[in-house]
């Protein structure tokens, strides 16, 4: 049955921005803005601002936040819902954050979120919306919805499916970081602790054991919608992460074929470094990779020297005491990067070849299992991706 968002959403108010209302800093209460909802949870954390009780109790007049209402992010991640679950007076919300409460003896809020991580209704809300550096939907662009409805029952089951499907996800995340965890346990074991070099093996700079560069610029005019692959740094991290390659832009086969006969494409071993955002972040090229990648944002490690792998390179770059020096390099600047000149000067301790293989087969035995694992990881969140963006609008 249709129904239009009036009669899905009984009442609709706001949070309230600071203005001349209160002081941002003050107090121990959480002040949830739009960065603080995301994955249908509110998030509270050391970054989200707070306020002191005498603005929650400002606040708290406007936004009449109770259980069961769906908070809505209307700025940016437009979209974007949380159920709440509970409230108290240690938060509430500003004004960019909708607060609506729904009638619910036509939809449940699990079903009311579904919806709004559907193609059509994200495809609707970006359509709709407004502004040159944010973009933000207004209310009376929402009253104008109207939704093609399942009974109640039939919403209960959908919503339950998919948090079980939400919950295999978990689970899958979980396995594969308790088998990362396992092998950084053997790196430690085998190397020591990288800062303390408490094995004492020798140190070099990064740039006495291999080429440290990056990609040739790709100009906009050089991309396409098909051809090879090319990487920018989300692409890469999203591989690193889940072990799916994707990617929306392109190069022509015929560009490709030129940079390889230049000896510009990565080969089987090198390694690619994120150098935005995540600092760090390693992949390992296969011999069955055919991609480009972005200069800048992506180092790429080749050509190594003798007496080293790239494996424990890679595995290097994720330990916490070799992180540090990464963040020390950091000092001062307002935006994470990793340049060229900073990975060649990090400090490598280097450990005998037979230390080394060890790692390696003991690596190699852990991904199998990994393999198997990021595999069910896959096709649980297509399934999920699947199911959440078909239902109807």
């Amino acid at each position: 049955m249709v129904y239009g968002f009036k009669e899905l959403v009984t009442d609709s108010r706001t949070g309230l921005n600071p203005r001349r209302n209160f002081v941002l800093g003050n107090g121990d209460n959480y002040y949830i803005t739009i960065k603080d909802i995301y994955n249908g949870k509110i998030n509270f954390s050391d970054k989200t601002d707070k306020v002191d009780d005498a603005a929650i109790q400002i606040i708290k007049r406007r936004s009449r936040i109770k259980i069961g209402d769906v908070l809505f992010v209307s700025i940016g991640r437009i979209g974007e819902t949380a159920i709440v679950a509970e409230k108290d007076d240690s938060w509430d919300v500003n004004e960019s954050v909708f607060v609506f409460s729904l009638n619910m003896d036509i939809i449940i809020p699990e079903y009311f979120c579904i919806l709004f991580q559907s193609d059509a209704v994200r495809q609707y809300l970006i359509g709709n919306s407004s502004g040159s550096t944010f973009k933000s939907i207004k209310m009376n662009q929402l009253e104008k919805m109207t939704f093609d409805l399942p009974p109640i029952e039939q919403q209960r089951q959908i919503a339950m499916v998919l948090s079980a499907i939400k919950g295999l996800i978990a689970s899958r995340k979980d396995q594969l970081l308790a088998l990362d965890t396992l092998i950084k346990a053997r790196f430690v074991e085998l190397f020591g602790e990288p800062e303390a070099n408490t094995k004492n093996w020798p140190v070099v700079n990064m740039a006495d054991l291999c080429i440290v560069g990056s990609s040739k610029r790709i100009y906009q005019s050089e991309q396409s919608m098909d051809g090879v692959p090319f990487w920018r740094i989300s692409d890469l991290t999203n591989l690193i992460n889940t072990g799916m390659a994707t990617a929306e832009l392109f190069i022509s086969e015929e560009r490709y074929m030129m940079l390889q006969a230049q000896e510009q494409v990565p080969v089987e071993g090198d390694i690619l470094v994120t150098s935005r955002g995540t600092l760090g972040q390693c992949y390992i090229v296969r011999a069955d990779d055919k991609f480009y990648f972005q200069d800048g944002m992506i180092s790429w490690l080749s050509e190594y020297a003798d007496g080293i792998t790239p494996l424990y390179i890679a595995y290097l770059f994720s330990m916490p005491g070799f992180r540090k020096q990464i963040d020390s390099m950091q000092a001062g600047s307002t935006v994470a990067y990793l340049s060229i000149a900073m990975i060649r000067k990090l400090k490598v301790m280097l450990p005998d070849m037979e230390t080394q293989n060890q790692f390696s087969t003991f690596v190699a035995q852990v991904d199998k299992s990994k393999a198997v694992v990021q595999a069910a990881h896959v096709i649980a969140r297509n399934l999920h991706s699947r199911r959440q963006r078909n239902v109807e609008f």
